[in-house]
């Protein structure tokens, strides 16, 4: 049982780590490229870029709201 509470300890460390380092870094990029946008002229990569972070944030805040 012990050995149970330790793997389950481990591996919920290990999941919700990655969740919450995931979550600040594409927070950080879309803020980047967001900042980016306001004082440069229109880009569409960033544009491109902002939209596929964007999904990938949802997913994200998808797997929190589960965890």
């Amino acid at each position: 049982m012990v050995n149970l509470k330790q793997n389950i300890s481990v591996w919920k460390c290990d999941v919700f780590g990655t969740i919450k380092q995931r979550n600040i870094s594409v927070l950080n990029r879309l803020g980047g490229i967001q900042q980016r946008q306001y004082y440069q002229r229109r880009n569409p990569f960033l544009e491109i870029m902002e939209n596929e972070l964007q999904k990938e944030l949802g997913d994200i805040l998808y797997q929190e709201e589960l965890a």
